[in-house]
């Protein structure tokens, strides 16, 4: 099933997350803040506990940021993010060589 994106950017505090929340309930597609996700991603490493933990410290048994999780991990989210991160880095050094 493919879905549909919009994305927003712009500089810190212009309400990118405001207008990305409208444009996502008008349209009526799901809004996923990628700022958030940076933010937790950051507090993990800056933690120098692994993800599970941070996890298990803010999110509720069952509830829904748990219910996105799962399915993230069922649809192999983790792997995915491995390959595009590879595929940056593997980019970025080509790029640093000129080619």
């Amino acid at each position: 099933m493919k879905h549909k994106a919009v994305t927003i950017d712009g500089p810190a505090g212009s309400g990118k997350s405001t207008i990305a929340r409208q444009v996502a309930d008008r349209l009526g597609f799901v809004y996923l803040d990628t700022g958030a996700l940076y933010r937790a991603a950051a507090l993990a490493v800056e933690a120098g506990e692994p993800p599970q933990v941070l996890r298990q410290r803010v999110t509720s048994p069952g509830g829904t940021t748990a219910a996105a999780l799962d399915a993230f991990a069922a649809g192999g989210f983790a792997d995915l993010v491995d390959r595009a991160v590879s595929a940056a880095t593997e980019r970025g050094r080509a790029l640093a060589k000129g080619g």
